[in-house]
């Protein structure tokens, strides 16, 4: 994350699309730089997986809608 910072210094926010305990994770450390997140994960991953898991860094978290679990399945 700190590498993404460097490339980007002037970015607001950090969209992050993935599995609720690896948005979890990279939420924490992108709060820990001083960005938003936006996040992609579906509503019960979030209220039961996610929201646990991030703790107070999910406060304010912006979650777009709706999720399909076929954005997360082999391509």
């Amino acid at each position: 994350m700190a590498a993404l910072r460097r490339r980007a210094p002037d970015a607001d926010a950090v969209l992050l699309w993935g599995w609720p305990d690896a948005a979890a994770r990279a939420t924490s450390a992108v709060r820990r730089l001083g960005w938003d997140v936006q996040l992609a994960v579906g509503s019960s991953a979030f209220v039961g997986t996610y929201r646990t898991l991030a703790g107070t860094s999910s406060e304010g978290v912006v979650l777009p809608f709706p999720f399909r679990d076929a954005w997360f399945g082999p391509t």
